[in-house]
């Protein structure tokens, strides 16, 4: 008896053992087969979840755990990967109006209503194979697709949006609202697996611009927008027409009387006409890395302000080149979450304007 077929065995998935014979599926190649692979093949959706979940459990084990004696500062765990290239969804979700929140009632309370939030989101990220990547404050990070590779990983983020809207609207606020979730999908090309940080803080890095967008889509998204739209393409595929007309039209309506602006696209248009204007024009000296000795001595680098270090997260510092001086390309509109944005950037402004007077 091979190994594979002892361990399909113990896994009671014994009967698979001839076919991926005849298949020439060995640990290697088994490690690297889909779900839609394993359904081809002839798999129940039990025995695929069972033999992928068996899989996953595999690889846990068989990273070596930290000996005895070991540096502390670098743990290895048994959910370590190694950082791979490969193609996720990200999603981000966040609840609506934790800050109002948070002004109203008392501590504890608000982190009871947030843990609650959290589980409501963990529950149906994890009944869509999704994997928990980090809970930040009142917002929730997950990764579709990862560990285990998926091929329907964006379908799954839908529906688990889905799910999270399904789910938090049976959780009430105290004036008996029910709660709302704005959140960003994205799906790319990342590098993903090194386990950062120590302690609750670790966590597995992401690198690219996917999960990005996926902020910023989650950070300007219409709470229910994205699930009305996509629930609707879903009916229509599930049902067909005439009878997927309805729903279509519902979607339509809720989008059609959503909060609109073009703020974005008429910033981007901006920025792009003036980068192509003044494409001969330097980067500010305090802007330039400084790696040499003459670099520094031409004074790269001097006056970069890191936000991060400053006062309220905000370095009054300009980042455009001399010609451009001054320009503002984003303008957000007093419409939807858009409102709030040009709240946060006034208050910026008004920070660095203090500065200035106090300076």
């Amino acid at each position: 008896m091979t190994d594979l077929e002892q361990w399909l065995s113990v896994q009671g998935l014994e009967q698979y053992s001839k076919h991926f014979a005849d298949n020439d599926i060995d640990f290697e190649v088994l490690g690297d087969l889909t779900e839609a692979d394993l359904e081809k093949l002839g798999l129940s959706l039990g025995h695929r979840r069972k033999l992928l979940r068996a899989l996953d459990n595999r690889r846990r084990e068989s990273v070596p755990q930290p000996t005895a004696g070991g540096p502390e500062s670098s743990p290895v765990s048994a959910d370590a990967h190694d950082a791979e290239r490969r193609q996720v969804t990200v999603m981000f979700c966040d609840l609506v109006g934790s800050t109002e929140l948070a002004n109203l009632l008392d501590p504890e309370d608000v982190g009871a209503l947030i843990h609650r939030f959290q589980d409501a989101c963990a529950g149906a990220i994890a009944r869509f194979d999704g994997f928990v990547a980090k809970f930040m404050g009142d917002g929730v990070l997950a990764y579709f697709g990862y560990p285990q590779a998926n091929e329907d990983a964006a379908e799954h983020a839908v529906r688990s949006a889905q799910a999270i809207i399904g789910a938090i609207e049976q959780l009430k606020r105290p004036d008996g609202r029910a709660f709302q979730a704005r959140i960003g999908i994205a799906t790319g090309i990342v590098v993903i697996g090194d386990i950062v940080g120590a302690g609750a803080a670790r966590e597995h890095s992401i690198v690219g611009d996917t999960p990005n967008l996926a902020s910023r889509l989650q950070a300007l998204a219409d709470p229910n927008a994205m699930v009305q739209a996509s629930a609707a393409a879903e009916i229509v595929q599930l049902i067909g027409l005439p009878e997927g007309l309805f729903p279509l039209s519902q979607a339509t309506i809720y989008l059609a009387n959503a909060p609109k602006s073009n703020a974005v696209k008429s910033a981007y248009h901006a920025a792009a006409a003036d980068a192509a204007d003044t494409a001969r024009e330097p980067v500010p000296l305090h802007l330039r890395n400084a790696p040499t000795r003459l670099m520094k001595e031409l004074e790269y680098g001097k006056g970069y302000r890191y936000a991060h270090d400053e006062a309220e997260g905000v370095a009054d510092m300009s980042c455009l080149p001399p010609g451009l001086e001054g320009r503002k390309y984003y303008q957000p509109r007093e419409r939807g979450f858009e409102k709030e944005i040009k709240r946060r950037l006034d208050g910026w402004e008004e920070i660095k304007k203090k500065r200035r007077t106090n300076e």
